[in-house]
Order: structure tokens, then C-alpha cells, then sequence
């Protein structure tokens, strides 16, 4: 289980820095994604952490379509496209 909750940060740390990258996360939402990545890796195994990754990049996906999509749906509140700690948490 150690090898593979090593494996779990090595592997969210990347993806997590990519997604920073492409603006994806905030920086308190790539930490967070270390976190939970890890976590999902080293306990659950590569089920529970696939389909994590696969929840992030589809949901991440379908934000920014849906913004090209519909422009007048942004309002001057609207949170923006990257995703902080409290959403990374809460999903």
C-alpha cells in the first residue's frame, strides 16, 4: 500500500500541476487534488481513482463548452472556470 500511495502522489501531483497549468484549478484547488488523488490512489486503488479523474476532466470539459456555448449565461458574479479547495472537497 505504501508503493502505491507513492505512486498516488507522484501521479496527482502531475496531473494536478497540468490542470493548475491549463487553468483547471486554483492553486488551493491543485493542493487539495494532491490531496484527495493520494488519498483515492493509495487507499481505494485504481478504480475509485480513475473514475476521479475521469469526474474532473469531463466535468472541467463540460464548463468550458458550456461557456463558449452560452457567454450570456456569465454574470458579473459568476465564480470562475478554475476550480478552488471547497469544490475539488466537495465533489
Amino acid at each position: 500500500m505504501v508503493g502505491r500511495t507513492a505512486l498516488g502522489l507522484l501521479l496527482a501531483a502531475l496531473l494536478s500541476a497540468a490542470a493548475y497549468r491549463r487553468r483547471m484549478l486554483s492553486l488551493s484547488g491543485a493542493v487539495a487534488a494532491v490531496v484527495i488523488g493520494t488519498i483515492a490512489l493509495g487507499a481505494g486503488g485504481w478504480t475509485p481513482a480513475v473514475l476521479l479523474v475521469l469526474f474532473f476532466v469531463t466535468s472541467s470539459l463540460f464548463t468550458r463548452l458550456a461557456r463558449s456555448l452560452r457567454p450570456e449565461l456569465q454574470t458579473s458574479y459568476a465564480k470562475g472556470g478554475r476550480r478552488d479547495a471547497r469544490q475539488v472537497l466537495a465533489n
